[in-house]
Parts: structure tokens; sequence; C-alpha cells
């Protein structure tokens, strides 16, 4: 007869509403940070007097850019405290070969920014 072991605390399952509840607050702190980025870029532009065309640039680009930032600074935590496991190994584990990798991605994204560059100066 085989005794069963307990399984450590380590590798349970959490239960779902955990799961969900973490990515609901995930999902709420990155629309908070984007609004706070969007409405303190709008106020900085109103009180510069800037044109329609870069307040449009600059709120975006700074509205897009706090938002990658925070999900990618955000995940970390909320992945540790839900799955009991160090979040930055799960989004970034560390394997040879990285650096073509990242070339690789870089190369393949240079190639299709030129593909539709060249594709819309044909155009016009």
């Amino acid at each position: 007869m085989t005794e069963q072991q307990p399984v450590p605390e380590e590798t349970q399952k959490q239960p779902l509403w955990k799961i969900i509840s973490m990515f609901a607050l995930l999902f709420l702190g990155v629309e908070l940070i984007v609004s706070a980025l969007g409405l303190g870029i709008n106020q900085l532009m109103r009180a510069l007097g800037a044109g329609e065309n870069i307040k449009v640039f600059l709120g975006s680009t700074i509205s897009r850019g706090g938002m990658i930032a925070a999900a990618l600074l955000l995940t970390i935590p909320m992945l540790t405290n839900v799955l009991n496991q160090p979040g930055n190994r799960i989004l970034y584990p560390r394997k040879s070969g990285w650096g073509k990798d990242l070339l690789a991605g870089l190369g393949i994204s240079a190639a299709a920014m030129t593909v539709v560059f060249l594709l819309e100066l044909a155009l016009g």
C-alpha cells in the first residue's frame, strides 16, 4: 500500500475567484494609470498652448507607453501572488540564446515596418 504524500502548499491550485479578482485588479490598475497619464498630458498641453497635432501625438505616445509600462510592472507582482512563483521568472525566463531571439525579433519587426512603409510610399 502506498501512502499519499500531502501536496506542498506551493503547488496547490488557487481558487478561481482569486485568480479572476487579481487580474481584474490588474486591469483596473492599468486603466487608472492610463487615465491619469491622459489627463495629466492633456492639462500640460493646454497650459503650454500646444497645437492639436502635438497634443494627439504626445498624448497617445505617453498614454500607450504608460499603459505598456504599467502592465509590465503590475503583472509581475500579480503573477507572484496568484501562482506563488516568482513572476519575473515566468514572464522573462533566462535561457541561452536570448540575444539571438532578441535580434531576430527586432529584424522581423524592422522588415515588417519597412514593407509597410514602402507600400505606403508606393501608393502615395
